[in-house]
Order: C-alpha cells, then structure tokens, then sequence
C-alpha cells in the first residue's frame, strides 16, 4: 500500500467520524421532529458512503475496490431520503403541509432507494472488468446508468428546496440557518458533480475517482436513446418541481 493513498484516505475518514458524530448529536435530543430524523439519516448514510470511500482507495486489488466501492454507492442511494425530508422541514413554519404536498415525492424516492439497493450488488450495477490493477476498472452498468440519471434529478429537487427555504426567510432567520442550508447544499452539488462524471465516464479505476483515461468507456451511441429518454423524464420531473416550487411561493412562508 503506498503512503499517498492513505493521504487520500484521510478526507473520507475525516468525514465519516463528522457525520457520524453529527447524526449521534441529533439523535441523542429528546424531541425529535422530521428535521431532525431527515438530518440524522442523510449523515448516517454519509458515513456509509465515506466508509466505502476511504477503504475504495486503500484497496488492494479490483476485487476489493469493487466491494469498497459498492459499499460507498449504497450510502448514497439513501442519502436522498434523509436530504429530501430535511430540505422540507428545515425552518419551515409550513412543515406540515410541505410533507402532505410532497408525500408522492418522498415516497418515489424511499421506492427508488430500495430498488437501486437491491440492484446495488449485481453486475448490472458495477461490473469488474478483466485486467489487473494497472489494466482493470470498474465500469457502469445499464442499473448504474438509470441510478445516476434519476440521482441527478433527486439533488436538483433537495437544492431547489433548500434555494426556497433561503430565499423565503428573513434576515435574522437568515443568519441562523445558512450554515446547514450552505452545508448540506455544497454536499448536493458534490455528489450531483460526481455521478454527472460517473454518468458520463461510466467506469472507475484502481485507485481513483471517475476514469478519464479510457476512451472505450466513453459515452457510447449504444446509449445515446437510453440517455435522451432519461434526459425528457429528467426534464418532465423538474417542470414538475418547479411548478411546486412555484406553487408554495405564493403561499405566505
């Protein structure tokens, strides 16, 4: 094992050991409302995902960068949940209406979790191609390429809402809340960043992040219909969003 991948390593543990202390802190309050148990699951399941991401790059062969690596991608399937239930709830004096308005969302996004994590073992999902630690690399299956298309359009929903609960509270409020707004925000933009590169690299090699170096793994014409159609959904689902959002902004906040 050579000394800068446990240099690599460390971000990843250093996250793991925050969110896993964030979660425990949230979870040892006596009263706990959605917020709270939305905050609690989204860090639990970054914990999960940082666990595989630090051992991913400590790993040793292929094999055991895909098992890594799996571990990694099941913290992220359920990181949504708890994001989404967050967003609604955070500093929102309508709370309980939001979740009565967004109950189908949630409920397509807890259905869709499940599925991708029954999936998330299967080499439809990630599959270990032949090669050594220099030749092979993990490539994207035809489950992995629907997950990070409807992964994408999941972070898009959490940071429109959580664009909405700024934009609705008052300069007090403001101040108060950007800090965990920002936060978990700059999270939705990172593993929205991260699986566009995966979308459309589709592979991740020994040691590493997304590959770049392979042209074979490159976006294909196989898959370009595949892709549009997930792009018209995507689209569809955002209109549909954004007209919610629109919808709540005529509501007093």
């Amino acid at each position: 094992m050579e000394y800068k991948h446990l240099l690599y390593a460390l971000p990843p543990f250093l996250g793991l050991i925050l969110s896993t202390a964030l979660s425990s802190l949230v979870l040892a309050r006596l009263k706990r409302t959605p917020v709270h148990w939305g905050f609690a699951a989204a860090m639990a399941a970054l914990a999960v995902a940082q666990t595989g991401n630090a051992f991913s790059l400590l790993a040793e062969s292929p094999q055991q960068l895909l098992g890594w690596r799996r571990v990694a991608v099941a913290g992220e399937i359920l990181m949504p949940m708890g994001s989404l239930l967050f967003s609604l709830t955070y500093a929102r004096s309508n709370a309980e209406a939001l979740l009565r308005e967004w109950r189908g969302w949630l409920w397509a996004v807890g259905l869709l979790s499940a599925v991708f994590l029954g999936f998330v073992g299967s080499d439809r999902f990630f599959m270990l191609t032949p090669g050594d630690t220099e030749t092979g690399y993990i490539a994207l299956g035809p489950i992995g390429l629907i997950y990070a298309c409807v992964y994408i359009v999941a972070q898009v929903l959490i940071l429109a809402n959580l664009e909405q609960t700024f934009r609705h509270a008052d300069e007090t409020t403001r101040w108060s809340v950007k800090f965990p707004i920002f936060g978990l925000g700059l999270l939705c933009v990172y593993f929205t960043y991260q699986a566009s590169v995966l979308l459309l690299y589709r592979a991740w090699t020994f040691g590493s992040g997304p590959c770049r170096e392979f042209p074979a793994v490159l976006p294909q014409p196989g898959h370009r219909e595949l892709l549009e159609a997930f792009r018209s959904v995507a689209g569809a689902i955002t209109r549909v969003g954004r007209e919610s959002l629109l919808q709540e902004r005529s509501r007093h906040f």
